[in-house]
């Protein structure tokens, strides 16, 4: 964890903050040799999902470079992406069906990928999908995403996005694939009307 850490501090610096919370802070760096950048989350809790998501390589979802934990305490390292959300593109205006298609239909990719590994991201909303400057679609904000467990009875903790997060998550039952599944529909809906 500290490794991580001192090369955080001396081989990066500091670019912006994104986000910060009383259990998260998320960081663009930028390599001072190179200039490359990525994003720095500092996450108080579990990092399941993102140790998961390190042995992953999919162009619809981000690349997680390194995970450290140290007892409820991670540093996640993973690709920036420059490009714009689908919120900030929904704020001038609404997409046509063939951009729908197109987002939703790479989105659905990653879910596949995700998915199949037991993953469920339990937070697609405009805000979490961005469209790269190549205009690549990707499934950024893993945060509250989990390791579906069978036979569960429902979620341990109850966390979404109001008016996107189905029922289930609500703490009414487990969620699974078809949640996220459920999202993608309300997403739909947002984007065109």
């Amino acid at each position: 964890y500290m490794w991580l850490k001192n090369i955080l501090d001396n081989e990066y610096r500091f670019v912006r903050n994104i986000k910060r919370t009383s259990d998260t802070i998320i960081n663009v760096l930028e390599n001072k040799h190179n200039n490359n950048r990525v994003l720095v989350k500092y996450l108080t809790g579990t990092a399941d999902v993102y140790i998961q998501l390190l042995n992953i390589v999919h162009p619809n979802i981000p690349i997680v470079y390194e995970v450290m934990v140290d007892n409820d305490n991670c540093i996640i390292v993973e690709e920036y992406i420059d490009g714009i959300t689908v919120g900030e593109v929904l704020e001038t205006g609404l997409y046509s069906p063939d951009g729908v298609t197109k987002i939703i239909g790479e989105i659905c990719e990653a879910l596949y990928v995700l998915h199949n590994r037991g993953i469920v991201h339990r937070d697609i909303k405009p805000e979490n999908i961005i469209v790269d400057k190549d205009g690549c679609v990707k499934l950024i904000d893993f945060n509250i995403s989990r390791i579906n467990i069978e036979k569960q009875d429902r979620d341990t903790v109850v966390l979404g996005t109001t008016g996107f997060a189905p029922p289930e998550q609500y703490g009414i039952s487990d969620t699974d694939a078809r949640s996220d599944i459920y999202s993608i529909g309300i997403l739909i809906n947002v984007m065109l009307t």
